[in-house]
């Protein structure tokens, strides 16, 4: 294969991590919004004052019975969402040591080469950004 066929099939890899990075997000943010939905359901069940206590308790209970079920099929679909995601991420790192991007890097200085060529803007050091920071 050559370079070209390469860099085709890591942009697929990329497209790939960021499609399942996505999913992560909002599954995670789905069952969150759910699990405040049904805790609010079962704080709000205690001030509602026409109710006897023993109906209170039933619903609470099969209130809190939903939410732990919910809980736990949250929890099995953000870890088999993460499963791919690490899947993603280690082919596209494949990817990056055929085509030569994940070089060793040797010193801190090669480091900032590679993330900034010379003549774009001026390196600074880790140390010498750290002592300027929040300073006017």
């Amino acid at each position: 294969m050559d370079k070209q066929e390469f860099i085709k099939l890591l942009d697929m890899a990329n497209q790939r991590v960021r499609h399942h990075h996505d999913a992560l997000w909002k599954e995670e943010t789905h069952y969150t919004w759910l699990v405040y939905i049904l805790a609010a359901g079962v704080i709000s069940i205690f001030f509602i004052n026409g109710m006897c206590w023993p109906l209170k308790a039933v619903i609470n209970i099969t209130l809190s019975i939903v939410g732990i079920c919910a809980c736990q099929i949250g929890y099995l679909v953000v870890r088999k969402e993460g499963q791919f995601l690490h899947e993603a991420l280690q082919i596209r790192n494949r990817l990056n040591r055929a085509i030569g991007l994940n070089k060793p890097v040797k010193a801190e200085h090669d480091f900032e080469e590679m993330l900034i060529p010379k003549g774009e803007t001026t390196i600074k050091g880790w140390n010498k950004v750290k002592s300027e920071a929040n300073k006017a």
